[in-house]
């Protein structure tokens, strides 16, 4: 087809789209159309409910209460798991301090526990000063990878040196 075609083509669906139109505008007949809507209304607006309406509304309420029960048992696990934790750093703080006098203590590491974790209990006890530095430490001089599980007896006497070879069994 022609470019010319294709032209006239467009024009003849863009007329039938108006006739179309006003024939759905101003061609229908709005008396009947009004007691169609009436006739609508009537079936919709009544007041009393179906067995599936209230099916659905039961569904809907047994819903908001199973919703409604999982909150309140995930705040009250929230705040159990709160004061679990603040009942284990209050024994954390009690045995801290007791270890603090020491010259020396005895750290137990876990199996995959991470330089910085040891590095937090380590200056609990005050043995290093500072956690983040002792990591860092750790980290630069290639001890991070290979700190092994088990109990340790660190010495306050100690560089930081001598802890990171004892905690990774190059001493």
């Amino acid at each position: 087809m022609s470019r010319e075609a294709y032209r006239w083509l467009g024009i003849g669906f863009l007329i039938a789209a108006i006739l179309v139109l006003s024939f759905k505008l101003f061609g229908t007949d709005s008396e009947a159309t009004s007691k169609k809507a009436v006739k609508v209304a009537e079936t919709t607006t009544s007041t009393t409910p179906s067995n599936e309406q209230a099916d659905w509304k039961k569904k809907y309420e047994d819903l908001l209460a199973e919703t409604e029960t999982a909150k309140l048992a995930s705040e009250q696990a929230a705040e159990e798991k709160a004061a679990k934790k603040t009942e284990t750093a209050a024994n954390a703080k009690k045995k801290s301090d007791s270890n603090k006098n020491k010259d020396s203590v005895s750290i137990s590491i876990g199996e995959g526990e991470p330089a910085s974790d040891v590095a937090k209990k380590l200056a609990e006890y005050d043995m290093i000063s500072d956690a983040d530095y002792f990591t860092e430490f750790m980290r630069n001089n290639g001890y991070e990878k290979f700190i092994r599980n088990g109990t340790y007896t660190i010495k306050k006497t100690m560089n930081l040196d001598d802890i990171a070879k004892t905690i990774t069994g190059q001493n």
